[in-house]
Order: structure tokens, then sequence, then C-alpha cells
């Protein structure tokens, strides 16, 4: 799945076209239960569409389906989730979900839905983790406790939760920045070099800072030094690295989920429309509309590459 997609906040009206597309999706597997009834479908989809947890499915500027995640006691319940079926089968039904999962996992949360016996979109959420726990005379309902969140989870929650413009790139596992571009087709500038720094002196102590710049690029320790009214800088340990970001060396991604790590990034990244990263795992990357990440991510601006 190659086109960067997003959510965005559904209006009221959006209500007619994906009342629309609730029939086109659904209208099949109800007519095989013996269970279509366009008036009693329109009243459940009117029950149920809360603008304030409705999420539209964007691609480019393209609609092309929606989803619901919302919150229950001590879970979270999925409905609602509807494709154009023109995108079955290519891969973004499974990012979209794998999205969701990750917010969930971040929350500490269950998920819980119901799906007619008749979808096949009972085998998607099978192969992501979910569980019959019971069922009804049309409907399976299924359950996915939550997992422990990894580095690639944080980051996909950010994106997805931030409604920003992402897609996940799977390969071979990989953590040099010009070798991983060409993997990925990206031209090295594209690629966002995550190095974490210990900085120290200055009356500041001892800090540490993730240092974001084009991937063929270098970085001017003194810069660092200097932006953060620091005496010394210098690569933190593997081990140090390893505790603030929760990754190897290699598949640091371009976010700071520890309040021991300040981010900076270097202005020369932000001239590109996306950047390219690997996001907490040797094996997965990520490409992501670059004002997106930087109004997510909200790093400082600053010069911390050395001059090309």
């Amino acid at each position: 799945m190659d086109a960067l997609w997003s959510f965005a906040p559904a209006t009221e009206a959006d209500f007619a076209p994906l009342l629309a597309l609730r029939h086109a999706v659904m209208g099949p597997q109800l007519e095989r239960l013996g269970r279509l009834d366009p008036a009693r479908s329109r009243a459940r989809f009117r029950e149920s569409f809360d603008t304030s947890r409705m999420r539209l499915i964007r691609i480019r500027d393209e609609t092309i389906g929606c989803v619901a995640l919302t919150p229950v006691q001590h879970a979270l319940c999925l409905a609602n989730f509807l494709l154009n079926p023109l995108r079955h089968n290519d891969g973004i039904g499974s990012a979209i979900l794998r999205a969701l999962l990750a917010e969930a996992d971040v929350a500490g949360l269950p998920v819980e839905l119901e799906v007619l016996k008749e979808s096949p979109a009972i085998r998607l959420y099978q192969r992501h983790g979910f569980v019959a726990t019971g069922e009804g005379p049309w409907d399976i309902v299924c359950r996915r406790p939550p997992n422990p969140p990894t580095t690639f989870d944080r980051v996909l929650a950010a994106l997805s939760s931030g409604q920003a413009r992402h897609r996940v790139i799977e390969h071979e596992p990989e953590g040099r920045s010009e070798a991983i571009s060409l993997i990925r087709g990206n031209r090295p500038d594209q690629a966002a070099k995550a190095m974490v720094l210990d900085v120290r002196g200055g009356g500041g102590g001892r800090r540490h800072v993730l240092a974001i710049l084009p991937g063929n690029r270098q970085l001017d320790f003194a810069k660092v030094a200097a932006v953060f009214a620091a005496r010394k800088c210098g690569f933190a340990s593997p081990e140090t690295a390893q505790a603030l970001t929760g990754c190897v060396m290699g598949a640091v991604p371009p976010f700071a989920f520890s309040d021991a790590l300040s981010l900076v990034v270097d202005p020369d990244l932000l001239t590109n429309d996306t950047i390219f990263f690997n996001a907490g795992r040797l094996d997965r990357s990520m490409e992501a509309d670059t004002r997106d990440w930087l109004r997510i991510a909200a790093p400082r601006i600053e010069p911390v590459a050395a001059s090309a």
C-alpha cells in the first residue's frame, strides 16, 4: 500500500455519503442473512453516528471510508469500520486496523467489536489477534486484549491519533541511513537520521538530546552544544540510547517519548514534503507528511547539521 493515508474528523454532512457506503459494504452480507432492510439500517447508523468519535479515512483528498473507536467501560469499542469496496484487499484495511490497535495498546485497553457472521472481515480481525467471546443470531462478538506497546506502536499511535498522513513500509532489517534509503527508494536527504546525544556543562548538568537531520548530512556537535548552552556534546552510550528510546540504534524514530530526551531538528530536513524514517524497528519504516510530523513531534528547529 503505497499511498499515504490519514484520519480526519467527520461532520454531519458526512452522514449521507457514509450511509451510502454502509449500504454498499454491508448490503450484500445482510441480504444473504435475510436481514436487508434499508430503513432499519439507516436508523441503526443514525443512532451510532457520533461526530465526536467518527473518523473519516482519507487518501489524498478522497474519503475512502470511516471508523469509530469509542471508550466504553474498561475497553474501546471499534464500530462502523467501512471501506470503499474498491479498496478492499489492497492492504489499507490492515494498515488502519493496525494503527487503531496501536492506539489501544498505548492506552492499555482491550478492543471489542461485533461483526456479521457473513462478513469477510472476520479473517482480518482474527489475523490481528481478535478472538470470539460470544455470538447472537446474526453477529459474532470479538475481543482483543492489549499488548505492551513498543516504540513502533507509540510512533504509529501518535501519527494515527494526530491525523497525520503516513504509511508503514515493511522491509528487510537495516538501520544504516544510506542503505535503508536505497531499500525504501527515498532520496538520502529525505531520511530523518536520529542521533541520541549526551550534552553536559554550562550549568545544566548532563542532559540528553535526540537530534534529527537529513540522512546525507553529518552532525555538528559544537552547534548542538551551543543550542543547549552546554560545554560538551557527544554520542550517548548505546545502553543509554536504548533506555531512552526503547529501541536499538539504527531504529530510532524522530520522536521523543521520554521526558528526559529533548528533540531538535535541523531545518534543512523540513524542506521535504515528506520524510522517511525507521520506526522503532529495523524492519519497519514510515513515510510521513513533514508538516504533520512537525506538528505532532513538536521539536526545536535549530541548525545542528554540519555545513554541506
